[in-house]
């Protein structure tokens, strides 16, 4: 979730009746119950949680995105034990890894025909390079389709074992 996200989304502050601890009083605000709408794990993340993560996506320090986000070390160590957490931090890694993805995946037929390309220079050893990085990156992928193909076998295996009456 992007902080512009964190920004829009439709939020409901519940303040707990409960007095905050010494290792939060600092940052009591950050920490203040703010429910945000269910992200998919199941509970409710703070405002304070959810600026956390988001700095955490960007830098995996944990001591540098709690100072990024305005909260105390000990607490995000805190944070960084409920499950609640670890599920929206690796939901949002998910979401940057597919974004990231999507650029290369939008990248790739330019970055072959460039390297195609090189294939015919006239500089020997950028020749022999060209060819011989799209040689491994055929291989591979015919290794992953291979792989894919024989992956697909056996789960047609496995799912014929387990029809009833067999």
């Amino acid at each position: 979730m992007t902080e512009e996200m964190v920004a829009n989304a439709n939020k409901e502050v519940h303040v707990t009746g409960t007095a905050a601890t010494t290792e939060n009083a600092e940052h009591a605000d950050a920490n203040a119950n703010a429910s945000l709408p269910d992200s998919g794990t199941g509970a409710q993340l703070s405002d304070g949680q959810i600026a956390f993560l988001t700095a955490l996506v960007a830098n995996p320090d944990i001591a540098l995105a709690a100072e990024a986000a305005g909260v105390c070390r000990a607490t995000a160590y805190r944070w960084m034990k409920e499950p609640a957490c670890r599920e929206e931090l690796t939901r949002q890694r998910n979401e940057i890894f597919a974004e990231t993805l999507a650029t290369v995946k939008a990248h790739a037929a330019q970055a072959v025909t460039q390297l195609a390309g090189l294939m015919t220079t006239t500089d020997e050893r950028v020749r022999h390079l060209a060819c011989k990085d799209m040689l491994d990156r055929a291989i591979k992928v015919h290794d992953m389709l291979d792989l894919e193909r024989r992956l697909a076998a056996l789960e047609k295996a496995v799912k014929n074992q387990q029809r009833p009456g067999r």
